[in-house]
Formats: structure tokens, C-alpha cells, sequence
């Protein structure tokens, strides 16, 4: 922590910086600028959600969602250590920039986890011969995996310091309907408006609708996200053992005319979980660290990059894939189970999906299972898994959308998972001092 170097404005009718969604990227923007930085001004949150002392964890395997704000799903906090690995937010920030912030949230999560969050770093082999026998590509990627439990107790202590500062005022419960990118004024559902000198916007996926209505308004610059389906996966944990002992959370793309499918998010001894976004129920996972909280299935993704129109609407195609699925004979949940043989010979359930999801699905299990013989015995296939990319709005390299205005996390269409969503919130906070 450095000694306080920089100060706000004295005008008491206006925020410093308002922060508007208090997931993990914008959890660490404010860490870097109210821990590292010192800074003193004075700043807002807001966050739809409810804070982490008022939710219930009935278990150490429950999803840590927001940490410790937000509602979005935080998972397990496990961290794909890469600059490259689905998102492109190096290619954004710089190279530089990411290591130094990656670097800094490091010492952050450290501080608040009372020991490094490195002792839990797992660096990647190489290659074995047996995966070099397939038509896998595979993806080598370092991992942290802080688990459920501990993501649990640091999300406390996060909001616990921060909640502590005398120049933060934290307003969760309270939803942000529409942002005024000129005047720099934020209109909420508990019919209050704020105004700020800087805006920091991290609602996630939440705010696709609001990101895109700005975007129009404004006339921005902006690129199409990508959108991903498929299913989770759930075996014994014995049956994908040597998978998870060489990469923990294995990543294998096999590319496909259908859309390449690769695996993604192994939650070894974890369990899966419904989430609902938008009204539609999807499905994650997740895991403790401790061995003796584990219990004995790992689930995995296998997802689809979906080849859509060049004038579709990402949204609204996983919103009405999701949907079908959620409604297909009424399932109690929303979610749909099958087995392999099951899959396979359902021909409704392919309509479903779509006949180029069926069969990239199809496709890398049969080759999966060339290296892991007893998977298909085993599998129990869960609809649907959704993974979509935002719009990407043009950005500068500290993530400035317009003056004054800056976007992080996976509103930016830019990151993909935990670590280089909050590696962009800290990115930001550097470009953003030089202007406070």
C-alpha cells in the first residue's frame, strides 16, 4: 500500500468517480485506487446486487457471487493465468501494462487471503504424447485456484476494508437504468440521480442492453461479441483424473466447419450450479480447494463457438436458445440432463440444440473419448452452459470509452474470466489517475 498521493475535488455535490456495477473488476479498480493509491476523494458504487454479508452460504462449495458486490457469478475463483487465453485485452492495454497489473492484483488478493494467492499458482507441463495422438489443440495456461471456501472469506474481507473507508459511500440494492456520457450523471431504479467527474462502468453481461442503448445514442464505434453454447459435463472424478492432474483445468479446442468445441472451466470434486441471467437459467460450476471438502465428480464445459449471421443479434440468439431449452417438456429446473445414449438418439433434443451444436458436441466427446475410454459410460450431459462476449465498444488503451467514461471487465467484450477481468479494472485505474 502507498502512502496517499492523490486527492479529489472539493465540490460536495459531485463524486470523484463513480463506480457502476461492484463485480471483480470493479472490486479490484477500487482496491488499486483506494488501497494501493491511497486516493481520498470522493467515490460511489452502485450495484444492483446484494452486498456478501447478507447472502446465504449454506455450504463451502456455493458460488462466491460478485465478490464481494456484485451479482454476477465469481465462481470458484479460479484464474486462468494468460494473456491470450479467450480474451484480447492485452492486445488492448499493452503488454507491459497487463504483467504490472497482473502483478498488482496479485499483491491485493495476497493481503486480503493473509498469504500469497502464488502458493496455489500450478505452472502447465508440456504436451504428452497421448494428446499429441488427438486433434485436440491444446491450450497450456498456468492456474490459480483460490476455491469456493477462500473466495468466500476474502470477499469479507474485502468488503469489510472497503466499506470502512470514510470517502466510499456503498449503495447496493440500487440498479442503474441509464448513464448521461456527456454531463457524466447516473440514473438509478431507487429514482436518484448522481453526478461524477469519472464513471467506471462493470456490470458484466447485466448491462448489455444499457451498453448497447449508450452505444447508438452516442453514434460509438463498436464490434459484434461472439457468443458460445453447449453443455456441462459431469463424471466420476477418477475418469478425467490424469486431465486434471496435467492441466487442472484442461482446455482442448478441436476445430470444427460446425464451430470449434472445447472444453473449459473444470471443477474438479466441485459441483454444478443453476444461475439465471435474464430470466433464463444456465448452468456452472464449481469447487473448494480443500481436499476434504471435495466430493467425488468433476464437471467440466464443452462449448460451441456459434457461426452466426452477420446481422444477428448475439443476445437475443442465446436468450431464445437458453429459453428453448429451459421450456423442452416443462423440465421442473430449466435444465435439461441426459446421458451419452441419450444425446445421441433423441432427435428432438438435437432440434434443440441445433444440428451444428449436436454434432460439435458430438464431435469432441468422440474424440475425447479416445484418451478417456470409460467417459461416455459414465457422462451425464447438463443444458444449457451459455457463454457470450458483449458488444465490443472501441476503447483506448487504458479502456476510456469517452472522456471521462471508462469501461472494465466483461462489459468490455474484451476479457474473459476472472483474471483478465480484474487485471482490466486495475489497467483502467492506471490510465484514470493521471486524470483525477
Amino acid at each position: 500500500m502507498e502512502e496517499k498521493r492523490l486527492s479529489g475535488s472539493k465540490d460536495p455535490g459531485v463524486y470523484d468517480v463513480i463506480f457502476v456495477g461492484g463485480g471483480a473488476a470493479n472490486t479490484a479498480a477500487l482496491l488499486h485506487l483506494l488501497w494501493h493509491h491511497g486516493y481520498d476523494g470522493k467515490v460511489l458504487l452502485l450495484e444492483r446486487g446484494k452486498p456478501i454479508t447478507e447472502r446465504d452460504f449454506d455450504d463451502p462449495h456455493d458460488i462466491v457471487s460478485g465478490f464481494p458486490f456484485g451479482s454476477g457469478q465469481t465462481s470458484d475463483c479460479k484464474m486462468v493465468v494468460s494473456k491470450i487465453t479467450g480474451g484480447s485485452l492485452c492486445g488492448c492495454v499493452g503488454m507491459n501494462s497487463f504483467n504490472d497489473a497482473a502483478y498488482r492484483f496479485v499483491e491485493q488478493m495476497s493481503f486480503f487471503n493473509n498469504e500469497s494467492i502464488m502458493n496455489y499458482y500450478r505452472s502447465p507441463p508440456p504436451v504428452p504424447p497421448f494428446l499429441h495422438e488427438t486433434d485436440f489443440e491444446v491450450i497450456r495456461n498456468g492456474i490459480i485456484h483460490i476455491g469456493t471456501e477462500f473466495g468466500q472469506q476474502i470477499g469479507k474481507r474485502v468488503y469489510n476494508y472497503l466499506v470502512s473507508l470514510p470517502n466510499l459511500d456503498v449503495h447496493c440494492k440500487e440498479k442503474v437504468l441509464d448513464i448521461d456520457l456527456q454531463d457524466k450523471r447516473v440514473f438509478t431504479d431507487c429514482d436518484r440521480t448522481y453526478r461524477g467527474r469519472t464513471i467506471v462502468i462493470g456490470t458484466g453481461k447485466a448491462s448489455h442492453d444499457m451498453l448497447q442503448a449508450l452505444i447508438l445514442k452516442y453514434k460509438l464505434e463498436w464490434s459484434r461479441g461472439e457468443a458460445h453454447v453447449g453443455t456441462r459435463v459431469e463424471v466420476p472424478r477418477g475418469v478425467v483424473k490424469r486431465h486434471i492432474d496435467l492441466y487442472y483445468d484442461f482446455k482442448y479446442i478441436l476445430k470444427l466447419p460446425s464451430g470449434d468445441a472445447r472444453s473449459f472451466c473444470a471443477c474438479p470434486g466441485g459441483q454444478v450450479r443453476r444461475v439465471e441471467n435474464y430470466g433464463i437459467y444456465s448452468l456452472n460450476g464449481a469447487a473448494a480447494r480443500t481436499e476434504g471438502l471435495k466430493t467425488d465428480r468433476t464437471n467440466f464445459a464443452i462449448i460451441v463457438k456459434v457461426n452466426l449471421n452477420p446481422d444477428a443479434d448475439v443476445f437475443q440468439y442465446l436468450y431464445n436458445w437458453g429459453k428453448r431449452i429451459n421450456d423442452y417438456h416443462q423440465p421442473k429446473d430449466g435444465i435439461v440432463k441426459v446421458s451419452w445414449k441419450t444425446f445421441l438418439t433423441r432427435a428432438s433434443l438435437r432440434a434443440l440444440l441445433g444440428h451444428s451444436v449436436w454434432h460439435s458436441i458430438y464431435s469432441w466427446c468422440d474424440e475425447f473419448q479416445s484418451i478417456t475410454p470409460e467417459f461416455l459410460d459414465t457422462v451425464q450431459m447438463q443444458f444449457p452452459e451459455i457463454k457470450f462476449a458483449t458488444n465490443r465498444p472501441t476503447l483506448t488503451n487504458t479502456l476510456q470509452l469517452v472522456d471521462g467514461v471508462y469501461i472494465v471487465g466483461e462489459t468490455t467484450g474484451l476479457t474473459r474470466g476472472l483474471w483478465q477481468s480484474v487485471i482490466s479494472g486495475i489497467c483502467c485505474v492506471e490510465g484514470m489517475v493521471k486524470e483525477l
